[in-house]
């Protein structure tokens, strides 16, 4: 609770309304309410009888099971909401709406251009999602660099947030 407390003071009310809007923790928070509500009413039933107390044993059991159930969904919930606030989540969701909202107004739709790898010296690729850019394995690419004899270069500084379908990097081959 501590930690959904931090994340709601450091983000904007706009993204903290479809973090509690998801209808996932819509649910699981209405699981807890519905036992809470079944505990008060198995609470009421309770009575005192001429023979001794009576308690309604299967309603009970069925009450246990139910809390069982209720933490191990609590534990989901938790590891649920910890992935949904991380910086890289949000920005891919505020990212994927972006892209939905502009789609759904452009009238100019994607030209990509097909070009031939033995006409053309430079060649760039573009990106094929959105996303941060965390980086590729240094060692991996220089050797296919070497074996290639191409020379890559990227756009962008690992940890840029990169938009699907601009120029990643570019492939120039050597000619000598």
């Amino acid at each position: 609770m501590i930690f959904l407390n931090q994340a709601a003071s450091q983000i904007s009310n706009r993204i903290l309304d479809n973090l509690i809007g998801n209808r996932f923790q819509q649910s699981v928070l209405g699981v807890y309410i519905g036992t809470i509500v079944y505990a008060l009413f198995l609470l009421s039933t309770i009575r005192d009888i001429d023979s001794g107390i009576y308690v309604p044993a299967t309603s009970t059991y069925f009450l246990i099971a139910l809390t069982v159930v209720d933490i191990f969904l609590f534990i989901y919930f938790l590891h649920y909401v910890t992935q949904s606030v991380k910086y890289d989540t949000i920005m891919q969701q505020i990212c994927d709406t972006t892209s939905k909202s502009l789609e759904a107004i452009s009238i100019i739709k994607d030209t990509y251009v097909d070009q031939d790898l033995d006409k053309v010296a430079e060649i760039a690729f573009r990106a094929s999602k959105s996303g941060i850019f965390q980086g590729f394995f240094h060692e991996d690419l220089v050797s296919v660099c070497r074996r290639e004899n191409i020379i890559i270069s990227f756009k962008y500084p690992v940890g840029t947030f990169i938009i699907e379908g601009i120029p990643l990097l570019t492939v120039n081959r050597n000619f000598r």
